[in-house]
């Protein structure tokens, strides 16, 4: 990853070779990356995102 970004609530974001993709962090204050879930099915873009600089908005829907 180039860059990796979260709004918050184990929600994550991550720019890869051209791609975003998206994970869900099952329990974001463990500490661990065991119960990261990746979505490689449903990425965000996969190809074309060129964007330098990601920002993202927390997570107030909890």
């Amino acid at each position: 990853m180039t860059h990796l970004l979260s709004p918050g609530g184990g929600i994550l974001y991550g720019h890869n070779g051209g791609a975003l993709h998206r994970y869900l962090d099952a329990d974001p204050t463990d500490g661990s990356g065991t119960d990261l879930d990746g979505y490689a099915d449903d990425p965000v873009d996969t190809t074309g995102w060129t964007q330098v600089l990601l920002s993202a908005q927390p997570d107030s829907i909890r």
